[in-house]
């Protein structure tokens, strides 16, 4: 039957219920190389597309059942790439099997095993590995050096047991495997000695015991992710720290730190030398965290790049006037949620810091800057960063709703730094400034135009400002915008997506909540922007089916549609349309 199926994608369900029941009932059938032989079937799961994203299980299954057929016959081994893929058989798990030859087709190596990156290439987040597959890769990819589990939540401490036999493991990632304990981690004693990156994000049955052995003999490690294991205590971050000299990454997000903990954290990276090595350190969530931490991490830690201290409600301008003052590499800050900063943290004092390196070298080299709800932060806290910052590619403002007009002013003005004739927003591609309430929308459009090269622009929340005459404004006077985000602007209809369609090249577009919009609106908008990728149209009450439909025929490249909470848009429908394009991931 396969030549009378045109091998079409339609006949997928057929060609399904076929191989699985030849499993069931007829295991040797390819083995006799009868009317269907191994070679005839090497591409099938390709032709009936049984393996996009939006595939149903029973196509997966399918899909992995013939390549574990094919690469039995040993002239067909190597037939979807250079890695010898005859374990294939051996494995359990279908989305596994499909992903690996997906890699092995594109020439991707196994040396560092990131199971969560070898599903998300093919669309898939429920990480369906088992400690037999484990196993089975172990003993077939004994040269591989490192081993990401992410989000496999089906492992247990068996799976360390397999780990513990391959000799060149430097990775080890185990993030959110959720049954993983102190008992387990004694079964990888052997890898102690060449561990880089220990990866440990979200284990809540791993405490300072499981910890021990590892404190006192890994002396390799150059990452470290501690970041929400909430049963550990800095007693063993600190350890580690301390006999690590090269440690280059330290993720500890949501563990309890106070200052004294996290005074003795910066304590062991100067003593054993990697605080010069430091450069990227994830505290958010570690609430007791005051000024006089931050001041004792600043002063030690100078080399770091990257600091996320979100939600680090105890901090002031104090503690981040000293990280300004001495981070004078910091490329990347996350301060989100740190609502006590105000405005002088960002402006040098020659009164507590004389230093002239340090005029000169602070906040320069930041990119990176995300001040979500910084609700205290002014105009004149922005101002200080528009005088010295001419690096930065994101710029978060979102629910600072103390900033005015005046701060777009002094993003825009060229004047404000002594030693650059540019504006701050010159080297801006993403700008974020939503639920800033302050703003109006004159003093946004007088901003845009100067924004060369503003690629990205969230304006969600902002639903007395932006109104069909905005975006019709800001769409003329900002063309380089390829992400437009747009969430709750109640006012606007489908004109504005006329003014987009008319003005913009979209790639992704998100208008959760615009109640006003229709499928006419959505028609104009997707035959302009026809290279859209992802479109979030959720909660909007009038977008019927057509909507869906418009998207799947005008979009060729669409990866991804939201209609969720549309109430008008039916089920079948959505079904319907997904036959279209098959590897499109619609969320309903």
């Amino acid at each position: 039957y396969p030549d009378s199926c045109g091998r079409e994608a339609e006949f997928a369900d057929l060609v399904s219920a076929g191989f699985l029941s030849i499993k069931e009932i007829a295991k040797n059938y390819f083995s006799r190389g009868e009317c269907l032989t191994r070679k005839d079937i090497v591409h099938f799961p390709f032709d009936y597309a049984l393996i996009s994203p939006e595939s149903p299980a029973e196509h997966w299954a399918c899909a992995a059942y013939i390549f574990q057929e094919v690469v039995r016959d040993t002239e067909l081994m190597f037939i979807y790439g250079e890695l010898d893929l005859r374990f294939l058989p051996e494995l359990t798990s279908a989305p596994l099997i499909i992903s690996i030859v997906k890699m092995a087709m594109e020439d991707k190596n196994l040396r560092i095993v990131r199971f969560a990156d070898i599903f998300l290439e093919s669309g898939i987040t429920d990480m369906d590995v088992t400690d037999d597959d484990v196993l089975v890769l172990s003993q077939n990819l004994p040269i591989s050096e490192g081993f990401d589990l992410t989000n496999c939540i089906k492992i247990t401490n068996t799976s360390l047991s397999h780990l513990d036999r391959m000799n060149n493991l430097k990775v080890l990632s185990l993030n959110h495997c959720a049954q993983i304990d102190d008992r387990g981690l004694k079964n990888v004693r052997t890898l102690f000695a060449k561990l880089t990156v220990l990866s440990f994000e979200g284990l809540l049955r791993i405490s300072d015991e499981g910890l021990a052995e590892f404190a006192q003999k890994c002396k390799t490690l150059q990452q470290i992710n501690f970041n929400k294991c909430v049963n550990i205590s800095s007693v063993s971050i600190a350890a580690l720290c301390r006999n690590n000299a090269l440690l280059n990454t330290l993720l500890i997000s949501n563990v309890f730190i106070d200052d004294e903990s996290f005074s003795s954290i910066v304590s062991a990276l100067n003593t054993s030398g990697s605080a010069s090595t430091l450069t990227n350190l994830d505290i958010s969530l570690c609430k007791e965290i005051t000024d006089i931490g931050i001041c004792a991490l600043s002063e030690v830690c100078t080399a770091v790049t990257k600091l996320n201290m979100n939600g680090l409600h105890r901090v002031s301008d104090v503690g981040m006037r000293s990280i300004c003052s001495n981070m004078w590499y910091l490329q990347h800050i996350n301060a989100g949620d740190v609502f006590l900063l105000k405005s002088e943290c960002f402006w040098f004092s020659p009164t507590q810091d004389g230093r002239r390196a340090a005029n000169e070298n602070m906040l320069v080299s930041l990119q990176h800057i995300n001040l979500t709800d910084c609700s205290h932060l002014t105009d004149k806290g922005v101002e200080g960063l528009a005088e010295r910052c001419r690096k930065v590619d994101v710029l978060i403002l979102q629910g600072c709703d103390k900033l005015t007009d005046t701060s777009l002013r002094h993003i825009a003005d060229p004047n404000l730094c002594t030693s650059s004739n540019i504006a701050m927003c010159d080297t801006i591609h993403t700008l974020n400034l939503s639920y800033s309430t302050g703003l109006t929308s004159s003093g946004i459009l007088q901003l845009l135009p100067l924004c060369a090269c503003l690629e990205s622009i969230d304006l969600s929340g902002l639903a007395s400002i932006v109104n069909d005459k905005f975006v019709q404004n800001m769409s003329k006077a900002c063309p380089t915008l390829q992400k437009l985000i747009l969430q709750k602007c109640l006012l606007l209809t489908d004109s504005s997506l006329c003014s987009m369609a008319d003005n913009l090249w979209l790639e992704h577009v998100d208008l959760t909540g615009c109640n006003k919009i229709t499928d006419s609106g959505i028609e104009v908008l997707t035959e302009a922007c026809n290279g859209l990728r992802t479109i979030v149209l959720r909660r909007s009450k009038r977008l019927t089916n057509k909507t869906v439909f418009a998207i799947m025929r005008n979009c060729k490249g669409i990866q991804r549609v939201d209609v969720q909470d549309c109430p008008l848009i039916a089920k079948e429908s959505v079904q319907e349309a997904k036959m279209i394009k098959p590897a499109v991931v619609v969320l309903f």
